[in-house]
């Protein structure tokens, strides 16, 4: 119960994310069919397609660890990061 309070918010990043992040590369995957109709394209594209999603995922949930100021109150963090104050909470009443 405590692990799916804490993390929910996170994998309902990590689904969504993965969405978007899909359907873009994989519009590559389908450009890459139209100019190499080859028996190899679409597994090998697809595998990368699946790597490089998973990959911007995970860092845009931890990476940076620390606050990183942009401009005015824009602010960049990784959401599991920015969100530990409330997630120790989580685990505190555990």
């Amino acid at each position: 119960h405590t692990f799916c309070n804490a993390f929910l918010y996170q994998l309902d990043f990590l689904v969504e994310s993965g969405f978007g992040f899909g359907f873009l590369l994989g519009l590559g995957q389908m450009a890459l069919w139209v100019v190499q109709p080859n028996v190899w394209t679409l597994p090998v594209a697809g595998a990368l397609v699946g790597y490089v999603t998973n990959y911007i995922a995970i860092k845009l949930l931890f990476e940076p660890a620390e606050p990183v100021h942009i401009a005015g109150p824009l602010v960049l963090q990784g959401l599991f990061e920015s969100r530990q104050p409330e997630v120790s909470e989580e685990f505190a009443h555990f």
